[in-house]
């Protein structure tokens, strides 16, 4: 699940850096920090609107965020928040799902309607989230919160970082 904002932000975030890549270096003489810049750009415009998702599979919560990917199984969902994006309370900390955002601070217990016309909106998923956990047999559920770095984020970002610096370093 993915705000429907953020993709089309991030579409065009992605397009508007293309064309200026584009323009850049067939204009001639672009220097590699003007590129690097570029690029990016770019990237961090794919790693914070595009990476972003929560899904909700068979076996738990998978949660995307732009450098980590954290897995969640069912029967260690303790409570679910809302303060600016969904949180997941587990018993290894809490996780921030940064693909949905909110307007209000509200726990699950106090859901109330929000200003999002989206539904895909926060209190829609976290009510979905509360109605699949409560609907399945937790009673023999095995598994742990697991979390991972994403080398390709960290590529995308880091590469265009280092492209930026060497060509402001020569």
């Amino acid at each position: 699940m993915r705000q429907r904002t953020a993709v089309i932000m991030g579409v065009l975030w992605l397009a508007f850096t293309a064309l200026m890549v584009a323009i850049v270096v067939t204009g001639g003489g672009a220097d590699l920090w003007v590129v690097g810049a570029l690029l990016l750009v770019g990237s961090l415009g794919y790693v914070l609107l595009l990476r972003p998702s929560l899904t909700l599979a068979h076996e738990g919560l998978i949660i995307v965020n732009p450098f980590r990917q954290v897995r969640v199984p069912w029967h260690l969902v303790e409570d679910l928040r809302t303060y600016w994006s969904l949180q997941v309370g587990t018993p290894a900390g809490r996780q921030t799902v940064w693909a949905l955002s909110s307007s209000r601070h509200q726990t699950r217990a106090g859901m109330r309607r929000n200003l999002y016309a989206d539904p895909q909106d926060v209190e829609s998923v976290a009510k979905l989230i509360g109605t699949v956990q409560d609907g399945l047999n937790l009673a023999d559920a095995t598994g742990e919160v697991a979390v991972a770095w994403s080398p390709l984020s960290v590529g995308l970002v880091g590469i265009p970082a280092l492209v930026l610096l060497a060509g402001l370093l020569s």
